[in-house]
């Protein structure tokens, strides 16, 4: 068109295609006809040529030709229109990886779900790799969602946050379940459209449980199939428990999960998710380096041999370090189309990634560049409600727009902005001096504050992380006790006790800057936060790292006073250590340490009385010392003084009858057990009814008292000759028993008789169908005794006289004196005179035990039963010496 409009004529004839083919083979274009200059005549010469090999091969040639005619300097390639060259790049490679994981989409489609780990190197392509999956999904009308970890710290269950925002919107949940998750999804009643009440408080594992049953509803529920994309996987310090529970059951729900992480950073990742396949990224190879080039630069520049060789050597194959090191090279010479036509530079990665980055981040506006510090500062993903708190005057919109044409920051999923990658934001922390870099973060933090001040709790993590940074270790050693307590109240005890290991951390830094000054508050706070770290730890069942714990509150209140004692103990730090002395009471105690238990609990009774004696504390110390007096019971009880542990335990049901359901069953459990062993069968039977009692008639009783409740019922009705109900009433305490995994030692006279009831109903019965089903129930509930005697060393005896028994009932005697020769040994170490006798009597009662053994164990027996005053045993052994 423009050669007509300046010649004035076509530059073909046109009238027949003969004589246009004629022409094109035989005749060049006349461009003398034009009246522009020579150099304008060349350039339509060669946009005219019928041979290709004569014509541009791209425009951005013409462009640059044209304006060298005309006398226009070249120009330089804007930097937006540069960045839609390289963000358009073609993803290639990865086609087997890329194929197996859209085979797993169309296999969710059918409603048979997968988990994939996506792994390798900063750079390696992970990030677009799940971007290219989620335009997959998308074209096959699948709901894609994204979670992300960030390295500053994520509160509890962050990494399913959104996720689970969008899930809601795509089915119903119930009043209860959206009450549930209420504080995992503060904005829910926007979301579903109604009201929603504040969940009832539960105990922390009650807690968990409901929370992860709900979200598992919530999964099951989906009936379109869902992508769900988890980024930096390495970060995660919470949520693997949730994490593990969700990747197991993919394969009955429409759910392809593929969360990604850096192998360097988390090695061990797999071996916690073994139902999730592993992809590992490598670097390019060197024909993928090539079509990566030929996709930014074209065919005739991208596959020449020197510029795919040269990109091999400066970047390995690494797809971040190819984008930088072309954007670099446009940035140097002007434009990406003048990359085949200048010198490459012998290195381009001689100050490595960093340098590059460096020139990219000099380019930026000086007015824009205080943001950019500050965003990198507060992390990868970009809260623009914070960004507005720390520089109210900038156009946000503007400045936004300005990183995006930078390629420093990008947009996903429409309103999430983060740094196009980590790498850049890590540069920018770098660069930063100690001085500035503290500012910031306080700077960050306060915000935080500001912006976020109706619940500044929600970001506590965050919080502590910045107030570390900015050097105010008090301020962070509060925000991450608050993350764990609120753990802690989740059931998510390994967060707790990462949280707390950091506070304690920190703690100890304090003590040493300040150890000068002696500030008390700082030594209330290390013991407190010792406290809860071994409340942490008893949660997860670590007895070991529990005992340290609260070993180490008290050697501190001891070295405190030591040094001093009149000594002015902050009550926080009294309290702490009160509170350290009755759990080593139940930590000894599980051990069989008699002694450490005994002075345990003096010590904390001692502790609690005195500060009962201050103004204002009275009752609710007085209540701690009654609390610790009624662990006398169960020292009394565990070393056989049955008289002892009766009266004491007695103390117990009167204090949980006023304050707590566990605390009552418990302690009608030791009182109705004790006059079991004394022989009062009328009283003990009536203690264990009311412990049944007590949870019925309870509004809301957790699932241990529960069972504590339905075993000491069964006992009692068997030993009232109701086998029937004896039966009924263990069957439901085993099925409560098997759900329950905390080895509390106030749980263990429940076992116990639940595994009593069950070998005295076998030994009972009076047909095959009973005595297979006694037997079986007897295989159960002596499993759970086993299970617990893991933990509580002090349950091991009579988990193998249980043992010894089920073998003699199953005639197999052989199996059964092991297990009761190991049963008398246990108890003689442990100076467990009660389990000693039982061990005894049962030797005696195997059918190939020769009369002498008989009497000797027998004997043995009855010296135990009596020194312990044990009527009803002791009857049992002496009617069997004179059989």
């Amino acid at each position: 068109i423009a050669f007509d409009v300046l010649a004035g004529q076509p530059p073909y004839e046109k009238s027949n295609l003969t004589s246009l083919l004629v022409q094109g083979l035989n005749q060049p274009i006349d461009t003398l006809r034009l009246p522009v200059n020579d150099a304008l005549k060349l350039a339509f010469g060669k946009l005219l040529s019928f041979d290709p090999a004569q014509r541009y091969s791209h425009a951005g040639q013409v462009v640059a030709d044209l304006q060298a005619a005309i006398g226009r300097p070249v120009d330089v390639e804007d930097v937006a229109q540069r960045e839609s060259y390289l963000e358009a790049a073609r993803f290639v490679g990865r086609e087997q990886e890329l194929g197996d994981l859209r085979a797993a989409l169309l296999q969710a489609k059918e409603g048979k779900g997968s988990g994939w780990l996506i792994t390798g190197e900063s750079g390696v392509g992970k990030s677009r790799m799940m971007d290219e999956l989620r335009t997959s999904a998308l074209v096959e009308g699948m709901l894609a969602v994204r979670g992300q970890l960030q390295p500053e710290g994520n509160q509890l269950y962050d990494l399913w946050r959104d996720v689970l925002r969008h899930l809601v919107l795509q089915t119903y949940v119930t009043l209860n379940e959206a009450s549930t998750l209420l504080p995992l999804i503060p904005d829910i009643e926007r979301l579903i459209g109604f009201e929603v009440p504040k969940p009832e408080r539960l105990e922390p594992e009650e807690n968990q449980r409901r929370l992860f049953e709900v979200i598992e509803r919530v999964f099951s529920r989906q009936r379109a199939p869902v992508l769900i994309l988890l980024e930096d996987l390495q970060w995660l310090d919470e949520g693997m428990t949730l994490l593990q529970r969700i990747a197991s059951r993919l394969i009955n729900l429409p759910v392809v999960l593929v969360a990604s992480y850096r192998d360097d950073e988390r090695s061990d990742l797999p071996e916690h998710l073994p139902e999730m396949r592993v992809i590992r990224l490598k670097r390019h190879s060197q024909a993928e380096v090539e079509e990566l080039s030929v996709s930014i630069l074209g065919e005739e520049i991208g596959q020449r041999p020197d510029i795919v060789d040269w990109l091999m050597r400066e970047t390995e194959g690494n797809v971040l370090f190819v984008i930088e090191v072309l954007r670099a090279l446009a940035e140097r010479f002007g434009r990406l189309d003048q990359i085949g036509e200048q010198r490459l530079p012998a290195h381009m990665m001689t100050g490595g990634i960093n340098q590059l980055l460096k020139e990219r981040i000099n380019q930026m506006p000086r007015w824009a560049l205080q943001p950019l510090i500050q965003a990198a500062v507060c992390g990868r993903m970009l809260d623009l409600r914070l960004m507005a708190a720390l520089a109210p005057d900038l156009n946000l919109e503007r400045w936004l727009s300005l990183c995006m044409d930078h390629a420093i920051l990008t947009v996903k999923d429409g309103d999430i902005w983060e740094f196009v990658h980590d790498k850049i934001r890590e540069y920018i922390l770098f660069s930063l001096g100690d001085a500035d870099r503290q500012a910031l973060h306080l700077a960050a933090a306060r915000a935080i504050e500001t912006s976020y001040r109706e619940d500044p709790h929600a970001k506590s993590v965050v919080l502590a992380y910045h107030y570390e940074q900015a050097g105010e270790l008090m301020r962070a050693i509060e925000y991450l006790s608050i993350a764990a307590e609120n753990a802690l109240h989740n059931y998510a005890n390994h967060e707790a006790i990462g949280y707390f290991e950091r506070s304690l951390s920190l703690a100890k830094r304090v003590l040493r800057r300040d150890r000068l000054a002696a500030n008390p508050l700082n030594e209330a706070w290390h013991a407190r936060i010792e406290r809860r770290l071994g409340d942490a730890y008893l949660e997860v069942s670590d007895f070991e790292q529990a005992q340290a714990a609260f070993e180490r509150v008290v050697a501190h209140y001891q070295e405190v006073l030591a040094a001093d004692l009149t000594a002015e103990i902050p009550m926080d730090q009294s309290y702490s250590t009160a509170y350290a002395y009755e759990r080593l009471v139940d930590i000894y105690l599980r051990a069989g340490r008699w002694d450490a238990a005994q002075d345990a609990v003096d010590q904390s009774a001692a502790l609690y009385l005195r500060m009962s004696r201050l103004e204002g504390e009275y009752t609710r110390r007085l209540d701690d010392w009654v609390r610790a007096v009624m662990s006398q019971g169960w020292l009394h009880y565990y070393q056989g003084d049955f008289a002892a542990a009766r009266d004491a335990l007695a103390e117990r049901v009167d204090f949980g009858r006023r304050r707590h359901l566990n605390y009552l069953v418990s302690g009608l459990a030791g009182v109705g057990f004790a006059h079991l062993r004394l022989g009062s069968h009328e009283d003990g039977q009536q203690a264990l009814r009311r412990a049944h009692q007590a949870v019925e008639a309870a509004e809301h009783a957790d699932k241990a008292s529960q069972f504590v409740a339905y075993s000491l019922a069964a006992l009692a009705y068997l030993r009232s000759s109701h086998p029937s109900e004896a039966y009924d009433y263990a069957r439901q305490a085993l099925d409560l028993g098997s759900s329950l995994t905390k080895p509390d030692i106030y749980r263990m006279e429940g076992l116990m008789g639940l595994a009593e009831t069950f070998l005295l109903l076998w030994e009972e019965a009076l047909s095959d169908q009973e005595r297979h089903l006694y037997k079986q129930g007897s295989r159960d509930a002596i499993q759970l005794v086993h299970r617990f005697a893991q933990l509580v060393p002090i349950a091991r005896p009579r988990a193998w006289v249980f043992q010894g028994c089920y073998y003699r009932l199953g005639q197999r005697e052989d199996r059964a004196e092991q297990a009761l020769q190991f049963a008398l040994e246990e108890a003689a170490a442990l100076h467990m005179p009660y389990e000693e006798g039982l061990a005894s009597y049962e030797l005696a009662m195997l059918a190939h035990t020769d009369g002498e053994q008989r009497r000797r164990y027998i004997t043995q027996a009855i010296e135990r039963f009596k020194q312990l005053g044990n009527n009803y045993n002791l009857a049992v052994a002496r009617a069997a010496l004179i059989e």
